[in-house]
């Protein structure tokens, strides 16, 4: 019953969001993707979609393609796997993104086993990490996402 209320309150929230989004007139945030696995990819890009139809979904799945996408279209937030190529790492990522001509407002790592020391040692250069276990619950994506989109990190 508990579940169904939480649900019946997202809903809620979900509809009151677009409202206002629609009435402030805000641009769609922009929401990069770094997954190497294409199945975890695609299912991380349709939770969002699903989320707000409105956000503007950017899926990469190795470092390089994440590279050439930010030069195009530089992400409002991230989302990456914490292992991405053989050598590089999510922590790789957030340097580059935050060399930027826009740094990222948020990120999210998600893995199954990322080391916390390099992801502490990340967040003490300065770099804003959180930090989810895979596979990544819906609600609790929806909660990085309603954070950060409620706040108007991205505009």
């Amino acid at each position: 019953m508990e579940n169904m209320e939480m649900n019946s309150d997202f809903l809620d929230y979900q509809d009151f969001h677009f409202r206002q989004r629609a009435k402030d007139s805000h641009p769609a945030p922009k929401i990069m993707i770094v997954e190497d696995d294409e199945v975890a990819l695609e299912a991380l890009c349709r939770q969002i979609r699903r989320y707000d139809p409105a956000i503007e979904v950017i899926p990469a799945q190795s470092m390089s393609e994440a590279q050439q996408l930010m030069k195009q279209t530089p992400p409002d937030l991230l989302i990456t796997d914490y292992y991405l190529d053989s050598d590089s790492t999510a922590v790789d990522l957030l340097r580059l993104a935050e060399k930027s001509k826009k740094p990222v407002s948020d990120v999210l790592v998600i893995s199954t086993g990322a080391p916390l020391p390099a992801l502490f040692a990340a967040e003490r250069e300065g770099l804003r990490i959180k930090f989810v276990k895979k596979p990544v619950d819906r609600f609790l994506l929806y909660r990085f996402l309603q954070f950060d989109l409620d706040r108007g990190y991205y505009l």
